[in-house]
């Protein structure tokens, strides 16, 4: 009786303690097939449409290094950018490292060049993704969470 009881405490500290979420998260090995495509920025909303095109590029790791290595293109609110997104071990983990970033240099108002460099920042700081079934992409970081739709 003390176990049933014990376990039925457990489940509901787990409830509580867990984050509500109506999205489903795709298993690792699925999402890492499912990342390339092209993604509009829905959060944090924006009045600037801002895109990411994620392409696998082809392997040229080793047996003892393998990784995923991503050609990451895409529109911030003025500029096109650049960088690559590398999965350390796509097979065990969701953790993501973003080389620098490059961009075009067309300047523009202020507020619109402030808006892209935050988000240069955060894609910088990029550090775990998670792919749910309704075909959104999250892209953790230091203060938060960039997330995507899938458009192509």
């Amino acid at each position: 009786m003390k176990t049933i009881l014990l376990f039925f405490a457990s489940l509901i500290a787990m409830a509580f303690s867990c984050e509500r979420n109506d999205e489903t998260v795709v298993a690792l090995s699925a999402a890492t097939a499912k990342l390339d495509g092209t993604w509009k920025l829905v959060e944090p909303a924006t009045p600037y449409t801002i895109t990411l095109e994620l392409n696998l590029m082809p392997a040229t790791a080793t047996a003892l290094t393998a990784s995923n290595v991503y050609e990451a293109t895409g529109k911030a609110p003025i500029n096109s950018y650049f960088t690559k997104l590398t999965q350390p071990k796509p097979a065990e983990s969701d953790q993501v490292i973003v080389d620098g970033i490059g961009s075009t240099k067309v300047g523009g108002p202020a507020e619109v060049m402030q808006a892209e460099q935050t988000y240069f920042t955060n894609l910088k700081n990029v550090t775990r993704y998670e792919l749910t079934t309704q075909n959104r992409l999250r892209l953790h970081h230091s203060s938060g969470v960039l997330v995507y739709e899938k458009i192509k």
